[in-house]
């Protein structure tokens, strides 16, 4: 156990310190990911985690390496296995490194390439497959089939962790619990060398995470993501092979259920969207692999939650469906599916809350509409003082608009998915229609300020800072606001403001110019 923890923190400090090292360097320039309006960062941020995570795994693989005959860490790992890690480590690292700068154009067929390269190399040619694939022992697949599962198991895999990676945070917890749960399989299996190359991976990522939480001060990019869904893919194959022979069909899985729930999910979803456009086939097959705004971590977002809340969810979501599979590995057969039936409860409820699903409730006659439920809940953004405004646009709203308060702080710690914001003050002055004006130029959302006006009324004003000031002033009920609030939800942003953040200088000036004006 001593050993353990020493490779893992080891791991650990070389990782972190490689980043801390290199955010500090002048490098850093050359990794930056700018942001886009399909992206949720808002200035660029470097991708240089995926470089130092493999590098540290390398370094400590080689470290093992060395002082493997006086520890014996690596008896138990064949050398095919053992090749093809190393192979696909400094293969992604390679091609994740010219990805992440700017010099060199890696397109998606090339990425494609890669992966195909290092998944045909680790099965046909190093054997590192899952074995004859037998159902509970009953009954065994040809092993051409099994072969044929494991290729696509590699590349499924390395895509599921790229496509999940759409958080702070959210790729990086998701790979350490499944890195994890491997571990604990495969010591109970007696796998003590891969015991050991697990928590080297485990220690990296940590290192990592460090820097990768919301806010993060870096990203894994393409190459961070890659690895992590290879080297899961390959050492889930090794265990499934070597230690649940028998239920590696549905321990595995769960193990990465996350990304691989999300990878079914995006597919479908993308092939059906543009089916109902009466597309031809080869558009619709097409567009499964064109990127989008509509994963699981966005929909958390459009409902309200922080990236870190998103992350948490999903981590302990990820977390739950482990546990099931160590409860699959080791319980009897009689109550495996009475697990599955059980991890199916949250999973299932979380995908109907997110809004996916309704193409099957109106197949089912559950629903009438296959968009129920599909919207996005819009999110006002409420600074309030006293509350009175908060709870009467809450009691008058219900469940058709989510109302986020809000703190007198610099509007660039704002959530970026507000679809607009309302400001009541107890006494209204001149600096009001300022702060309104402040935040409409930063949210780029229009900005209600609003005041009793008695009987029931409110006297409102929706601020829009377009280029030029523009004050629209209504009098009625809370319904009227209500009514304006789910309009400029639908009408999105102002058009021909910049749909990223503002530069720096400018986010300084206006923070500024609103710590005057409180």
């Amino acid at each position: 156990m001593i050993k353990y923890l020493i490779f893992l923190a080891g791991a650990a400090v070389c990782s972190g310190g490689i980043i801390y090292l290199l955010l500090k360097s002048s490098v850093v320039d050359l990794f930056k990911d700018k942001p886009s309006p399909r992206k949720i960062h808002h200035h660029p941020i470097p991708r240089l985690g995926g470089v130092a995570l493999i590098t540290a795994f390398l370094v400590f693989t080689a470290i093992t390496a060395l002082f493997n005959q006086r520890l014996s860490l690596l008896s138990t790992v064949p050398a095919t296995a053992f090749s093809a890690i190393l192979l696909a480590s400094v293969a992604i690292l390679i091609i994740g490194f010219l990805d992440d700068t700017p010099f060199v154009t890696i397109r998606v067929r090339h990425k494609l390439f890669m992966e195909v390269f290092i998944a045909f190399t680790a099965v046909y040619l190093l054997n590192v497959n899952i074995g004859r694939l037998s159902f509970f022992g009953a009954f065994a697949f040809p092993l051409w089939l099994s072969n044929i599962v494991s290729f696509l198991w590699i590349i499924g895999l390395a895509n599921a962790y790229n496509i999940i990676d759409g958080l702070d945070g959210l790729a990086g917890s998701l790979s350490l619990i499944a890195i994890m749960t491997l571990a604990i399989i495969a010591g109970i299996g007696g796998q003590s060398s891969t015991v050991f190359l697990s928590i080297i991976l485990s220690g990296a990522i940590v290192g990592f995470l460090v820097h990768n939480m919301p806010p993060a001060k870096t990203f894994m990019g393409d190459a961070g993501s890659l690895f992590l869904g290879t080297m899961i893919a390959i050492l889930s194959l090794h265990i499934g092979k070597t230690v649940t022979p028998g239920r590696a069909f549905i321990v595995m899985p769960l193990i990465a259920a996350i990304p691989i729930i999300e990878v079914l999910i995006t597919m479908v979803r993308r092939y059906c969207k543009t089916n109902d456009k009466k597309a031809k086939r080869s558009e619709c097959i097409h567009s499964m692999v064109i990127p989008d705004s509509s994963h699981i971590h966005h929909r958390f977002l459009y409902r309200g939650y922080s990236q870190l809340q998103s992350t948490v969810i999903l981590f302990l979501l990820a977390l739950s469906l482990c546990c099931g599979a160590l409860c699959c590995f080791l319980a009897p057969l009689r109550f495996i599916p009475a697990i599955i039936l059980y991890l199916m409860v949250p999973v299932v409820l979380t995908l109907d809350r997110l809004g996916f699903g309704g193409r099957f409730k109106k197949a089912l006659r559950i629903s009438k509409s296959r968009y129920n439920g599909y919207r996005i809940t819009p999110l006002i953004g409420v600074i309030d003082q006293g509350g009175a405004i908060s709870d009467l646009l809450a009691k008058k709203s219900g469940d058709e608009i989510g109302y986020i308060n809000l703190s007198e702080a610099a509007p660039s710690d704002f959530p970026q998915h507000l679809h607009a914001a309302v400001l009541h003050y107890g006494i209204p002055s001149a600096d009001t229609i300022n702060k309104a004006e402040t935040l409409s130029s930063i949210l780029c959302r229009p900005v209600f300020v609003v005041e009793e006006a008695g009987s029931d009324k409110l006297f409102f004003k929706e601020v829009s800072k377009n280029g030029s000031l523009i004050i629209r002033e209504k009098t009625g009920p809370v319904e009227m606001l209500i009514k304006d609030l789910q309009y400029a939800a639908l009408a999105g942003k102002i058009r021909h403001l910049p749909p990223v953040q503002p530069p720096a200088t400018l986010i300084r000036n206006h923070e500024s110019r609103y710590a005057e004006a409180c």
